[in-house]
């Protein structure tokens, strides 16, 4: 019969040990003769933990100390009475523990962390085992890829043991499809497997993939887990990447990330046929939002009230209407029977800080439309016929989600003067023809479109007559009206009165941008002064607005 339990051992042995020194703090001695009275329990120790004596201490010492925090060494040394040299001798002994997962230690080894399932383990009288990486299913494999890099990037679980983990999971789990995969390509099996730095990579995807439905990494991303020791491997994977030189590329395993059907270099992600085999039996492929980058979810976005004049109000609530998805599916049945086209094509022009780009926000919340948010800067690419295929993949990919979608999202081009402006006639430059094929391809698109797609655009002058025939709605935003400036100081300062608004209307002709600016402005200043900024002040904050050489002129008495 056990005459004690594990905890009633450790303590046992730490009650022993532990003296009170002059400042009234209780520490350890670990003289012979002290060592020599605790060393039943230790030999218990020993034997039930298979560890040797200075791991048993070691362990018994570090339970007693680290409770829920991180310990770090240095107070794991005065604890023990060592100096911290002293405590040095311990090293080797807290990489074993280590290695048997009794402990965490952080890769610097500056903290030590006992892990919660060890401490549970402990506490009911058992010994805790390292887990096996045998007889996992593929989610279990995957699971365990997620533990073993969490490990990694919160610097717990250095590189090498990482790797090792890793390629024992795949090696001893060969009825897998994640095995199975793996092999099939190379990655850790076959006359040339991909070295360890690409293989971290490649394990890292399909972890990213699996626990964080994750389809667009960078190199940002896995510098956790390469860390600072293996920070010169990274980057030499990233040199190699820009050549398209790395081993995954060779291989056919990894591809650009798209960005709304725009490919981005600066991210990749597992091809899909690969993942199609990586994951069969892990739930296949998923549909990720991540893979369309500029998605908003309406229900992300705050309702606003916005202030227009007469006529643009009646015309934004004539477009609110065929937008709430009843009378949407109504109208476009209409369309369609009659043998017109059914794609809503909507262009928002006008002076900056009008409001169309939240007009299409909040257009957006209102009938419950997801809105793709086109970058225009990413279309155009350095290489002939990439910025064509990217308008093409923005088009096909927008397309397919319309299909997927029960509500047809909102296609935004916002800021669109680059790809909407005049065409080029006798164009011989290459961007010049580069710049003509991409509205070449929007305008057909414009015309096949099915679903909806809003512009916005602050110059029109420059706006191609072609591209101006294919907009179905559109809707001039003016800067706000003196009575409409009035509401808006009223909706964004209610402390003002009535007066106060009226008088910042009428002396300043400032957008609806202009003067949430201001807003904007007022409240960082309260924040910084403690004080409510005075009416003065917002005059001043005014002034300051309009990037002039001249102040706005104010009328006597004002």
């Amino acid at each position: 019969m056990r005459h004690k339990t594990l905890i009633q051992a450790m303590n046992s042995v730490i009650t022993t040990l532990k003296v009170k020194g002059s400042d009234g703090d209780e520490n350890l001695s670990l003289t012979e003769d002290r060592i020599r009275l605790a060393m039943t329990d230790i030999r218990y120790l020993m034997k039930r933990l298979e560890l040797t004596a200075a791991q048993a201490l070691l362990f018994s010492a570090i339970m007693e100390k680290s409770s829920s925090y991180r310990l770090d060494q240095s107070e794991l040394a005065e604890f023990m009475g060592l100096s911290y040299l002293e405590f040095l001798q311990y090293s080797d002994d807290l990489k074993v523990l280590a290695d048997r997962w009794l402990i965490r230690l952080k890769a610097d080894r500056n903290s030590i962390r006992v892990p919660d399932d060890v401490v549970k383990t402990i506490t009911q009288d058992s010994i805790y085992r390292k887990p096996g990486t045998e007889w996992y299913t593929a989610v279990g494999v995957l699971r365990r890829f997620k533990q073993l890099f969490k490990l990694r990037e919160s610097n717990e679980l250095e590189y090498e043991p990482m790797l090792r983990e890793l390629d024992a999971l795949v090696q001893d789990n060969p009825e897998t499809s994640v095995a199975s995969a793996i092999r099939k390509y190379g990655v850790l099996d076959g006359d040339k497997y991909l070295p360890n730095s690409e293989r971290v990579v490649f394990y890292a995807l399909c972890y990213r993939y699996f626990s964080e439905e994750d389809d667009m990494v960078g190199w940002h991303d896995l510098e956790d887990i390469f860390g600072e020791d293996h920070e010169g491997d990274l980057d030499v994977l990233k040199a190699r990447y820009s050549r398209e030189d790395l081993e995954l590329q060779e291989k056919g395993l990894i591809e650009y990330s798209s960005e709304n059907g725009i490919k981005s270099k600066d991210f990749f992600k597992i091809k899909d046929s690969v993942k199609e085999e990586i994951f069969k039996d892990a739930g296949g492929l998923r549909k990720t939002q991540k893979t369309v980058a500029g998605t908003i979810d309406f229900k992300t976005i705050k309702e606003k009230k916005l202030f227009y004049g007469e006529e643009v109000g009646r015309k934004v609530g004539t477009l609110r209407g065929i937008l709430s998805e009843e009378r949407y599916t109504q109208v476009r049945k209409a369309l369609a029977d009659k043998g017109m086209r059914t794609g809503f094509t909507c262009l928002f022009y006008g002076s900056p800080g009008t409001g169309k780009t939240e007009t299409v926000y909040q257009l957006a919340r209102e009938t419950g439309r997801m809105i793709v948010s086109v970058d225009v800067t990413k279309i155009k690419d350095c290489f002939v016929g990439e910025s064509e295929k990217n308008i093409k993949n923005l088009f096909d990919s927008y397309r397919e989600l319309v299909n997927s979608s029960d509500v047809a999202p909102i296609l935004l081009f916002n800021e669109a003067d680059a790809v909407f402006g005049v065409r080029k006639e006798g164009a011989t430059s290459a961007v010049d023809k580069m710049e003509n094929s991409i509205q070449n391809i929007i305008l057909q698109e414009m015309e096949n479109l099915d679903g909806i797609l809003i512009a916005t655009t602050n110059l029109t002058d420059n706006l191609d007559k072609a591209f101006e025939r294919r907009f179905l709605y559109k809707i001039k935003f003016g800067r706000p009206s003196k009575e409409s400036r009035a509401k808006i100081w009223a909706s964004m300062i209610p402390e003002l009165s009535a007066d106060e608004a009226l008088s910042l209307s009428e002396n300043y002709d400032l957008s609806g941008g202009q003067i949430e600016n201001i807003c904007r402005k007022r409240t960082v200043q309260s924040i910084l002064t403690g004080e409510e900024p005075s009416f003065q002040d917002i005059r001043s904050y005014c002034d300051d607005e309009r990037i002039s050489s001249e102040k706005p002129v104010r009328k006597i008495g004002f």
